[in-house]
């Protein structure tokens, strides 16, 4: 299953829940993916396909080390396709057809 990433929404939570969360939808600002970053051991978690959503959703659990690599992409580029290999546990968040030579505008590079 894969789709276009067209919006997030971030969220930090303290507390009780020492969590950060990213929701991700698609064109239609349906939610598809909820990403939760945080101490536990992310790879031993299941990739789990919510079932109380109208529309396929899904829970993955990642290491709070990958929050800024995705943050940055998810703020960066475009389009963002995310792809669920469900056989193999593995969720995909990469860029499509990027052209290239596009090149990084650097606060520090005169433009």
């Amino acid at each position: 299953m894969d789709f276009n990433i067209t919006n997030y929404i971030v969220r930090f939570a303290g507390g009780s829940d020492e969590a950060t969360y990213i929701f991700l939808f698609d064109s239609a600002n349906i939610q598809r993916a909820v990403l939760i970053f945080g101490s536990t051991n992310a790879s031993s978690q299941k990739i789990t396909e919510m079932t109380n959503t109208p529309d396929r959703s899904y829970l993955v659990y990642m290491q709070m080390t990958r929050y800024a690599n995705v943050i940055d992409i998810l703020r960066n580029e475009s389009p963002i396709i995310f792809k669920v290999v469900p056989e193999t546990n593995t969720v995909y968040i990469e860029t499509h057809f990027e052209p290239v030579g596009e090149g990084e505008i650097s606060p520090m590079m005169p433009r």
